[in-house]
């Protein structure tokens, strides 16, 4: 599904939750000046994940998305000590690739190596590789406090869906942007320094508006989350590059092969 369709789908199933009973008036959405359906779409994706997920429509989009997984805890058969995660009838990957803390598989031990494993894994498999390696510490204890009290305490369901790891992920990036300097610098990983020498303003500027991001002038801020905006679109389109590049070496090798 292209961006251009999710969009469609998404406003469809918002059009439908603005007529349930449930909705206020305060939380309708309008589109800004300026922001193309898209970037519409998503900030109304983000209030339906964080407002709406128990609505029969919001659930109904989920599935159609394909955000309707559970990552669910089983025992590692080779390690009494060690648990598995199965999500969409697989196991996830340890993603050792990304960073080795346990080679031998996760566990919910607080503090441990493993656990740290799966906090980064999971993290990865419902995000993105680089969003995984900044914020997995972030995310640990978030994860760990749902997966060791499971509220189902009669079956002992020990899980968490992909929705509730969404909603961690859209809270931590508003408390983030509210310093919105820090958040840039994280997330391009660069220095003020830098960041200052892209923008044209002096370090010093930068430095202060660290310090209290509410002094950060409005126009700025915009520079700011177009830089963003900027990368990510950068980053898709390498990953785009990158798929195509290995679609070409598939094909070449079957005709090889012929």
């Amino acid at each position: 599904m292209n961006n251009t369709d999710k969009s469609g789908v998404i406003l469809k199933f918002w059009n439908e939750i603005e007529q349930d009973r449930s909705f206020q008036e305060n939380d309708r959405l309008e589109q800004n000046d300026n922001e193309s359906s898209d970037k519409y779409a998503q900030r109304v994706l983000e209030v339906i994940i964080l407002k709406f997920p128990t609505n029969k429509y919001a659930k109904s989009l989920f599935k159609r998305l394909k955000m309707d997984g559970v990552f669910k805890v089983t025992d590692d058969e080779t390690n009494p000590n060690g648990i598995e995660i199965i999500y969409n009838n697989e196991y996830i990957p340890y993603r050792l690739d990304l960073i080795e803390h346990s080679p031998f598989g996760f566990s919910l031990g607080n503090g441990s190596s493993s656990a740290r494993q799966l906090s980064l894994a999971i993290l990865a498999t419902a995000s993105t590789d680089s969003y995984a390696k900044k914020y997995y510490n972030d995310f640990q204890p978030f994860l760990l406090n749902i997966l060791n009290n499971p509220k189902d305490l009669l079956g002992k369901k020990q899980e968490i869906s992909y929705i509730q790891i969404q909603q961690w992920i859209i809270k931590k990036k508003r408390e983030d942007m509210k310093n919105i300097v820090k958040y840039v610098c994280n997330e391009l990983n660069i220095t003020q320094k830098a960041l200052s020498e892209e923008i044209g303003v002096s370090e010093g500027t930068v430095n202060r508006w660290s310090a209290k991001p509410e002094d950060v002038p409005l126009q700025t801020q915009k520079t700011l989350k177009i830089l963003l905006e900027n990368a990510q679109l950068k980053e898709n389109q390498n990953k785009l590059l990158t798929a195509i590049s290995l679609l070409d070496e598939v094909k070449n090798t079957q005709n090889i092969s012929l």
